[in-house]
Order: structure tokens, then C-alpha cells, then sequence
């Protein structure tokens, strides 16, 4: 079993990591590690969820964190979202310093929506308990959802030309 030292390394190191997010079951993780939840319950809670021990065992492996983080198209948000639109648009996405030329695809219809007219993205919302949007393309192989429109049909977007994985540089992390 890991010590609370090494866990405290681990939390610190993946709180700030874009991969991680996209993980139900060790975000859920990390929210009960910082919540105080006793060791023991922690444990107990969480001893057969294989992604945490996985992520564990990887990260003290050192094979975490070192090169680019790959993330499912359709968990991208934020600035991974932004930035993987930017690179398919064909713009500069160099990330440095901890900032960069934020374009804001998935949050601004200023921005996104010519995107949205341009490619032609269908748009349905989903209604019911999902309370999510669909998005769609002629040559896209599959719909893409998100808790917006904007948002899906960026991913729509992003699956059409960089497929159902995306390599995000290390330091997009550090972008708020």
C-alpha cells in the first residue's frame, strides 16, 4: 500500500494535470484525498477502482508527466478544447509561459459560430435527464457531446480532423 506521503506527491501532481480530469474515478479520488476523508475509508472506498492504482503505479513508475498527455476528443473543455481548434484551424498554438493566444472557440459564438455555419456542425439538443448537446458532420464518423453547443460541436470539430484522441502539450495544464 502507498504511504500518505506519496499519495500527498500524487494528488499534487495530478490536481494540475488536464489528463487527469477527464477521469471520473480518480477525480473522485482527489476530491475525497482533499476533503480529509480518514485513510482508511479512503482506502476502503477506493480499492478496487484499477484507474487510480494504475494511475498510481505509473506515476511511481515515473512514467507520468514527462512527455505530451493524450485526452479523448470528447472529454476535451477549456483551453484543451480551445487549443485543439486553434492547431485544426491551422493558427498557432504554441503554448509558452503559461499563455497564449486563447481564441475561445468553445465559449464565444462570436468566435465558434462562424466555425459552426462554415463546416456545416448539425446541432440537436438532447433534452431528458442528459441535459446535453449533440453534434454532427457530414464526413465525422460519430457525434460528439458536450454540456453546450458550443462545446460539442467544437469536439465534432476537433474528432473530424485529429480523430478520437488528441496529444496536448504538457504545458496546456498550466493554462488557466
Amino acid at each position: 500500500m502507498y504511504s500518505k506521503n506519496f499519495i500527498d506527491s500524487f494528488v499534487d501532481a495530478y490536481r494540475h494535470n488536464v489528463a487527469c480530469a477527464s477521469d471520473k474515478a480518480v477525480r473522485a479520488f482527489l476530491q475525497d484525498w482533499e476533503g480529509d476523508m480518514g485513510w482508511d475509508q479512503l482506502r476502503d472506498r477506493h480499492e478496487y477502482s484499477s484507474n487510480i492504482f494504475d494511475a498510481l503505479g505509473m506515476f511511481e513508475a515515473g512514467m507520468a508527466f514527462q512527455n505530451d498527455l493524450k485526452m479523448k476528443t470528447s472529454e476535451l473543455t477549456g483551453a484543451a478544447l480551445d487549443w485543439a481548434v486553434t492547431k485544426c484551424e491551422g493558427h498557432d498554438a504554441s503554448v509558452g509561459e503559461g499563455e497564449w493566444g486563447m481564441w475561445g472557440w468553445a465559449t464565444s459564438w462570436a468566435q465558434g459560430g462562424p466555425l459552426i455555419e462554415r463546416l456545416c456542425i448539425d446541432l440537436q439538443y438532447q433534452g431528458g435527464e442528459t441535459d446535453v448537446w449533440g453534434a454532427d458532420m457530414f464526413d465525422a464518423e460519430s457525434t460528439m457531446y458536450g454540456d453546450t453547443p458550443l462545446i460539442a460541436a467544437m469536439r465534432c470539430y476537433v474528432a473530424s480532423v485529429m480523430g478520437d484522441e488528441v496529444e496536448l502539450p504538457k504545458e496546456i495544464s498550466n493554462v488557466a
